[in-house]
């Protein structure tokens, strides 16, 4: 099975979302490899057969298909989009932490229960969701960790920031997909340039840009953009244009306007 891509014409930019059907993957366009374990950083990974499932030698593995930030010992935030093509049974979704390899390391976790915003729409507003894992992240605050998502409400226009993740690396999806975590030294945007580059945001949301050939893309979804210093969370990976990285910017779901719902769901899935 390949990714089953979504898209929608508003206004002169063309947005992508990923519906988690067995999912391929890469790196952040533009990125390079990590060279120390971003702690916070998890892989959301979905269950996959092998060809010959049918005979003795069946098997079962993992593809990357979204990204999220541990918040808790038993927490991870991501979008509300990498949930949403899965309905009610998250059996074959898994989260990989505590390694910068997306298919070998680190310990696997199994989710419990999840709670995406009541009033997501997407590539509209309130992409942001909450995982609850049935065994929790045992944080060494060296390979796994837990990021801060309480901070300045005021994050505008030329703030550096951090992205990481493991989407792909070329503008229309395609190349070699490398094992190894990737970043990208990114800034801020002002709202108000992001709606002049046709993108419809709210207060509720963040836009960054690096540049031609530099961004998020496609199986970056779910994943931690973070303060220069790795110290806070500022956004979540939600949409972008449909050819990558093409010199227009990235929209990120603002974590600082959702603190209160993420600790609300935190205690409804207790």
């Amino acid at each position: 099975m390949l990714v089953f891509f979504v898209i929608l014409l508003i206004t002169k930019t063309v947005y992508v979302f990923e519906v988690p059907m067995n999912i391929l993957s890469s790196r952040i366009v533009g990125g390079s490899a990590v060279k120390k374990p971003v702690a916070y950083q998890v892989s959301l990974q979905y269950k996959r057969r092998a060809f010959f499932e049918w005979t003795t030698l069946s098997f079962q593995n993992w593809d990357h298909f979204c990204g999220g930030s541990i918040i808790a010992e038993n927490f991870i935030l991501t979008a509300a989009h990498c949930l949403a093509g899965f309905g009610d049974d998250f059996s074959k979704i898994s989260v990989l932490a505590g390694t910068t390899k997306r298919s070998s390391g680190g310990t696997r976790h199994y989710i419990d229960k999840t709670k995406s915003h009541e009033k997501f729409l997407n590539l509209v507003s309130n992409d942001i969701a909450v995982i609850k894992l049935k065994t929790p992240i045992r944080l060494d605050n060296k390979t796994r960790g837990a990021i801060e998502i309480e901070g300045d409400q005021d994050i505008d226009g030329e703030i550096p920031v951090i992205l990481t993740g493991w989407g792909f690396s070329t503008p229309i999806r395609i190349g070699v997909l490398p094992q190894t975590l990737q970043v990208l030294n990114y800034t801020t945007i002002s709202n108000q340039k992001c709606k002049e580059e046709g993108f419809n945001v709210s207060e509720r949301e963040v836009c960054a840009s690096k540049g031609f050939l530099k961004g998020a893309c496609a199986g970056d979804s779910g994943g931690p953009l973070v303060t220069a210093d790795r110290s806070q969370q500022i956004g979540v990976v939600s949409y972008g244009t449909r050819l990558c990285a093409i010199g227009l910017p990235d929209a990120f779901t603002r974590v600082s306007k959702f603190v209160d719902w993420i600790k609300s769901a935190i205690a409804s899935l207790q």
